[in-house]
């Protein structure tokens, strides 16, 4: 499983509220160092959870406030 990108509201609730496990949330910024540092730690612990009831999730701030 790969990190979702989620791009509005309404995605939001579909994909992480009425989501039947756990959802780790990424709210990040492109001008934030150190949110694309942690950019590939989310990835890996996408994989490393994939087929489990857990989900990463990234939404940039900066187009969905």
């Amino acid at each position: 499983m790969s990190v979702i990108h989620i791009t509005d509201e309404q995605e939001f609730q579909q994909k992480v509220v009425q989501f039947d496990g756990l959802s780790v949330v990424d709210f990040r910024a492109e001008r934030c160092g150190p949110c694309r540092m942690l950019g590939p730690i989310m990835e890996q612990l996408a994989e490393e959870n994939a087929g489990k009831q857990v989900q990463v999730v990234k939404i940039n701030v900066d187009e969905n406030q």
